[in-house]
């Protein structure tokens, strides 16, 4: 058996069996985190894991941060919900030597003129009755509150290369593996009307990316990758209350598939990717990339059963990505902008 094959049966395994506990509390706590940060990956149906490769690998997967060529700066900013709310992100990347990547990421959801409705007085029989009609709502309210939401994630990661022999004589078989590990710590605060909350938390990630060799002489690059991310690690919020009331963040599990292949004579990059999220349900999304030139970039995928579409330009040091996202809410249009350095 080829090692390749090995390697997607080993991969295939992992997607079916691995499945972290059931979260029994604060199910949907700090639920904006699982929104996901950068109009590519989310383009790309958010199959991301085992791409990673750009400063949103901060928040995807921390192992892709020695992958980033340069420095790598980025925002990134939605409105949803027919706008009645704001989603904003941005992403700092920074290599250390040539094997070393940290990460900054910062986020923030925000909902802002949120009606408040005082308490009604009396019995329903007494407001539908015709003691107290003044009991009745005038469906008018007294005010508005707000509830913002934010994220701030720092991560380092190290990347090891090797070439793994294959095969005895003269001759033997080499296949280059690059490894990384990474590990992120993140702090929460909300603040929802007069009360607020805080929490830490971290995240672990690990990428491989393994190249292939083809006797076809139009590949330049061809590698197979597998990402591996865990999510909000022991992530709680505690809000200030009379009773310290703590919110449990359910931990993520994210698996996933990645292929890439450059051909020379077409200038281009075909990325492929396939990912198992595991938050709430087991759902799969998929995701692929076409890129011309390193300047023209074209991508669709599946979030379950949402379509996903997009495109990006880049000229120079900029990056300008724009990603098309399906919602039974409402569809968003999401837009993001990076500079390399």
């Amino acid at each position: 058996m080829k090692v390749t094959q090995v390697c997607m049966a080993v991969m295939v395994l992992l997607l079916i069996f691995c499945r972290p506990p059931e979260v029994r509390a604060g199910k949907y706590a700090a639920e904006f985190l699982s929104e996901g940060v950068g109009a590519r990956a989310l383009a790309m149906g958010g199959a991301y894991v085992a791409v990673a490769d750009d400063a949103t690998a901060n928040y995807w997967n921390p192992a892709g941060l020695p992958f980033v060529r340069g420095p790598e700066i980025g925002f990134s900013h939605v409105t949803m919900f027919d706008e009645l709310a704001n989603y904003d992100a941005m992403t700092l990347s920074v290599p250390v030597g040539q094997t070393i990547g940290l990460g900054l990421t910062w986020i923030r959801l925000g909902v802002d003129n949120i009606p408040r409705y005082d308490a009604l007085l009396g019995t329903t029989s007494d407001r539908i009755g015709q003691a107290h009609p003044e009991w009745r709502s005038d469906g008018q309210s007294s005010g508005s509150f707000s509830d913002t939401e934010q994220a701030y994630v720092f991560s380092v990661a190290k990347r090891f290369d090797f070439d793994l022999f294959l095969g005895g004589g003269l001759t033997p078989l080499m296949v280059p593996i690059e490894f990384s590990v990474g590990a992120s710590g993140k702090y929460i605060s909300q603040s929802l009307d007069d009360h607020s909350g805080t929490g830490q938390g971290f995240d672990l990630g690990t990428l491989v990316r393994i190249g292939l060799t083809s006797e076809s002489p139009e590949v330049s690059t061809r590698f197979l990758s597998f990402g591996f991310a865990m999510q909000n690690v022991g992530t709680k919020l505690t809000w200030d209350t009379e009773s310290d009331h703590q919110d449990e963040v359910t931990r993520n599990m994210r698996v996933g598939l990645g292929f890439s292949q450059a051909l020379t004579s077409l200038s281009s990059v075909v990325t492929l990717a396939v990912q198992l999220d595991d938050q709430y349900d087991q759902d799969i999304c998929y995701g692929g990339e076409y890129g011309f030139r390193d300047m023209i970039f074209l991508r669709g995928g599946a979030d379950v059963n949402d379509f996903t579409a997009g495109a990006g330009l880049k000229l120079y040091m900029v990056r300008l990505d724009y990603a098309f996202v399906g919602y039974e809410l409402g569809n968003t249009h999401r837009l993001s902008a990076a500079v390399g350095f």
